[in-house]
């Protein structure tokens, strides 16, 4: 929720599940990457 930046917990909440889809997103493509650089085969 930090991350949004929205001035209430109300309007938070109506956009945090955009937020963690986004995130594991982002930890999918961190991890491929890092899987690359250390030589194994990715997912």
């Amino acid at each position: 929720m930090a991350r949004l930046g929205h001035a209430n917990p109300a309007a938070s909440r109506r956009y945090q599940h955009a937020a963690r889809a986004r995130d594991r997103a982002i930890a999918a493509g961190l991890d491929i990457i890092l899987q690359e650089v250390q030589g194994a085969p990715a997912r």
